[in-house]
């Protein structure tokens, strides 16, 4: 049955539903909700292509807490402890330059994270919650597919790639997680120690080493994980059994019974470590794979001369830009030997007497650390992988006498002809008298010429001389005078 209404009842209806639809526009504008913001870079060390690129995500700050600075302290303090000289934070201070840092404010409608068997929920951007796992109380972590929509929006449009992705909660709470993101409770006092601790997962995939109450012997498959093995010879860190760990005795290499959660059938590299216990170093065999993780983003130049393998210049530097002078050195090589004191970032052939001819020139740049592999030192950081740390760049350079048009190592007579069978053509080039590479064989090239020029015509007494420039011009102009009469 269909109800018509009419009159005052339709009116009536008409009132009440356009009150209804107001009143949820109102809640729905008035109800506070999560948002993405712009992406602020706070560290720039260079092209991102060339960097590795560290995201910071907040959970748990309010507007309010973010206009009070509570966001930018946690992730501020922490970047200063990250790259400080500090021993705990080895290597990362040395390779500062190779990082950049970017931040995503996430609003959250309330501050802090869950503690489920506390009761306590909070309503926070990235759900972070203790208890993630629903029995490790210090274990805080977020969700993944929240925290990667914020990461996809906040990046878009940019060329920059999340290389470690970070999780500060606004918490002080002791906790964190690792996995696709370090996360940590930014307002605890171990901070610093846990977000350190926890990039070791989940930047460089490393290896718990400490042993948890109630887990016996391992029976496992052999684990991904370097710093961590079923061998008992300690086989995936061989080449660093024996090292003497200058920064303290507790880090030196060889082979300890209880990792991985496990009190047997499962070994570590070190007595302790980060992996194993807050407020230590990453052992050796640790810091190698963060640093081997690190080049797999970075390469020891910036940029570089990116010319023709083969190509020609006159009283032209070479050059290269390395991403951190303090760590890349540099050294020039040309055919193959290397060139006493050559180790800046431009290379000129004549400032070290090399006269004109063709040349192989080679810049090496690579970490200072190979300079000290297996010596037992503080800069003894890595031992394997090499070749990740240094870079090559060779060009064929050909280095030609100005005015010496037919390349025969002379400037005379014949290579004036090759000007004046070309001047004033444009498109010209160093064969065809184009010495200043300006496109066009004219004045200036004669001037260049003249120079040099050695007049070989009186092969009798074989002891030419150097003309003025006026006396080119003439020779000049006297074979294009010629050359018109032959066309």
């Amino acid at each position: 049955m269909t109800l018509l209404l009419k009159g005052d009842a339709m009116l009536g209806l008409k009132s009440i539903v356009r009150s209804f639809v107001f009143a949820v526009l109102i809640l729905f504008v008035a109800m506070p909700i999560a948002s993405v913001s712009a992406l602020t870079t706070i560290v720039d060390n260079g092209n991102p292509d060339n960097r590795v690129d560290i995201v910071f995500l907040g959970d748990g700050y309010t507007q309010t807490d973010l206009n009070a600075g509570i966001y930018d302290n946690h992730v501020n303090s922490y970047i200063n402890y990250m790259f400080s000289a500090d021993q705990d934070a080895d290597p990362f201070g040395r390779y500062a330059g190779f990082f950049n840092v970017h931040q995503i404010d996430v609003v959250s409608i309330q501050s802090g994270a869950d503690e489920p068997p506390n009761g306590i929920y909070v309503n926070t951007a990235l759900d972070a919650s203790y208890w993630w796992d629903g029995s490790t109380e210090r274990l805080l972590y977020i969700n993944n597919s929240k925290a990667n929509n914020q990461v996809n929006q906040a990046l878009s449009g940019t060329n920059i790639t999340a290389d470690l992705k970070l999780v500060t909660v606004n918490s002080d709470k002791y906790g964190g997680g690792g996995g696709t993101y370090g996360v940590y409770a930014g307002g605890n006092g171990a901070a610093h120690e846990v977000a350190m601790h926890e990039i070791g997962h989940s930047f460089a995939n490393l290896a718990d080493e400490y042993v948890t109450s109630g887990n016996g012997h391992y029976t496992g498959a052999e684990p991904s994980e370097i710093n961590v093995t079923k061998s008992p010879t300690g086989e995936k860190w061989s080449h660093w059994i024996g090292f003497q760990d200058p920064r303290g005795s507790q880090y030196d290499i060889d082979v300890f019974e209880g990792a991985r959660y496990y009190a047997t059938g499962i070994y570590r590299p070190s007595s302790t470590s980060k992996m194993r216990t807050l407020n230590q170093a990453f052992n050796a065999v640790s810091r190698e794979k963060i640093i081997h993780d690190i080049y797999a983003h970075v390469d020891p130049l910036d940029d570089w001369l990116n010319t023709p393998n083969s190509f020609s210049v006159y009283d032209e530097a070479l050059w290269v830009d390395v991403v951190d002078p303090n760590v890349i050195a540099l050294e020039w090589s040309v055919d193959g030997v290397p060139v006493t004191g050559a180790t800046g970032e431009t290379f000129l052939l004549s400032d070290y007497g090399f006269a004109p001819g063709s040349y192989e020139v080679t810049a090496r740049a690579y970490d200072t650390v190979l300079e000290h592999v297996g010596d037992g030192s503080l800069l003894d950081l890595v031992r394997t992988n090499l070749d990740l740390l240094e870079q090559e760049i060779t060009w064929t350079v050909d280095i030609r006498k100005t005015g010496d048009a037919n390349y025969d190592g002379k400037v005379n007579d014949l290579d004036v002809t090759i000007v004046a069978n070309n001047w004033r053509n444009t498109g010209t080039d160093w064969a065809t008298g184009d010495f200043n590479a300006d496109g066009v064989t004219d004045s200036i090239d004669l001037f260049l010429l003249s120079q040099v020029w050695v007049d070989t015509s009186d092969t009798g007494t074989g002891g030419g001389g150097i003309p003025e420039p006026a006396s080119l011009s003439i020779l000049l102009l006297g074979g294009a005078i010629l050359r018109r009469r032959i066309k």
